[in-house]
């Protein structure tokens, strides 16, 4: 059974206004990647730049099986590339000066943008419980979810996503 989508693409541009579509998404968004070993289909691959580029894996993301890649607006397309969604704050920043103290990346703010989205797309009745400290994040995170279930609903991210890139995730 193919995972539900959870974006519809145009909700999705709208999320990042400065964002434009290269191409055309031909399949539903069934989540976010930033990395191609575990990117699975209808996912949108996310170039963020760190010890490595993210940039140099976007056609792995493709053979992959991602719907879209999310990178810099001068990213160059290559052969079997999809939709780039291109991401680039400048002329936003002008038109938007209190943007200019977000620091990182256009793809790294993109991806928090869309986090930040997402998070305002719950239903007013959800509840975002969130766990920080050096040390028992993902066993917190697990406790929490096994006794909160007992109450209804729960949903809690598969992996531990511990930073500014896993956060949005």
């Amino acid at each position: 059974m193919d995972p539900l989508p959870l974006w519809v693409f145009d909700e999705l541009m709208e999320a990042v206004p400065f964002a434009v579509c290269d191409g055309e998404v031909d399949q539903p968004i069934t989540g976010f990647s930033i990395d191609t070993r575990s990117l699975k289909r209808g996912e949108v691959f996310v170039a963020l730049k760190d010890q490595r580029d993210g940039h140099d894996f976007v056609t792995t993301a493709f053979k992959a099986g991602a719907s879209a890649a999310l990178v810099d607006a001068h990213y160059e397309r290559k052969p079997g590339d999809g939709a780039l969604i291109r991401c680039d704050m400048s002329e936003y920043r002008e038109i938007n000066p209190q943007l200019n103290r977000e620091t990182g990346s256009d793809t790294l703010i993109a991806l928090q943008w869309i986090g930040d989205s997402a998070r305002q797309r719950l239903a007013p009745s959800a509840r975002v419980v969130a766990v920080t400290g050096s040390a028992g994040k993902t066993g917190t995170k697990e406790m929490l979810r096994a006794c909160l279930s007992r109450l209804g609903k729960v949903h809690a991210s598969e992996k531990s996503f511990n930073n500014h890139w896993g956060v949005p995730l």
